[in-house]
This record gives C-alpha cells, structure tokens and sequence, in this order.
C-alpha cells in the first residue's frame, strides 16, 4: 500500500515481499528506509539497504527492486520527489545553480547518520497532516529537504 500525496512525498507501507520490476524513475528522489528491506539493481550493481539508509535516485533511469517486509512486521519507507519545475522554482527563488551532471549511477547511498536522515524521520510525524489532498505543509517539506 501506498500513500501518494502528490508527485512529491510518498509514504509506503507493503506486508508481503513487492517485486514490481524495473521501475522507470521519472524525478529524482530522495528515500529513507525506516523498517524492513529494500534492493536496488540497475542491470550493473546490486545493493540492499536497511532500516536507517537514506538514499538518492536521479531521474530517467531505470531500476529493478524488492521491497521485504521485516520478519512478521512491514517494509515502511519514505520519500520526496523533485520534479523539474520544482527544482527551478527552488533555484530561482534561492539562487542556486547547477554544479553539473553528477556520475551516473541512479542511486547513490547517503550518510545515514546525518541531518538530513533525521529530517526523514521527522517526516513519520507529519503522515497524517502530508496526506491530506492540497496540504500546504507538502512544499515547505519538500524545500527542507533540499
């Protein structure tokens, strides 16, 4: 099960073992596994990450995965979407530019020990209030990530 706001913050709950083939990413994402596991494979590289890894995937690539459930509990996951759009409204509003094309791997491991996995954390209290249809809090939580 899924609980999609919008294109921009995705809480997912799944009971049973999700296999759902390769999975066209279309915005990049940031992710955090808060319970259970989750394999990435890129047709190159394998990785399974825990309960506690923070992660990115850049846009328009292609990605296989297995969300698994923890031993009689749930595979929970969150994340933040970036469309296009957003990420040039953020950099004008901010003046941030581009440093430039990152390598191309769509997925790199994040410092799971850092601010910004205690700022997914956070997001777990705000569920309630995030999948609420046009909720005004979606875009501030969506900057603060960035």
């Amino acid at each position: 099960m899924e609980k999609t706001v919008s294109p921009s913050i995705k809480f997912s709950c799944y009971f049973t073992e999700s296999r759902q083939g390769e999975h066209f990413i279309g915005n990049h994402a940031l992710g955090f596994i808060v319970s259970g596991n989750t394999t990435f494979n890129d047709g190159n590289n394998s990785v399974t990450l825990g309960p506690g890894q923070l992660y990115f995937c850049r846009r328009n690539h292609l990605l296989k995965y297995v969300k698994t459930p923890e031993t009689g509990g749930v595979f929970r996951s969150i994340s933040v979407m970036f469309t296009q759009e957003m990420l040039r409204e953020f950099s004008l509003k901010y003046g941030f530019v581009s440093g430039g094309r990152q390598p191309e791997s769509p997925y790199q491991l994040l410092q799971s020990d850092s601010m910004l996995a205690n700022y997914m954390v956070s997001l777990l209290e705000y569920e309630s209030v995030l999948t609420q249809p046009g909720s005004p809090l979606l875009s501030v939580k969506q900057e603060e990530a960035i």
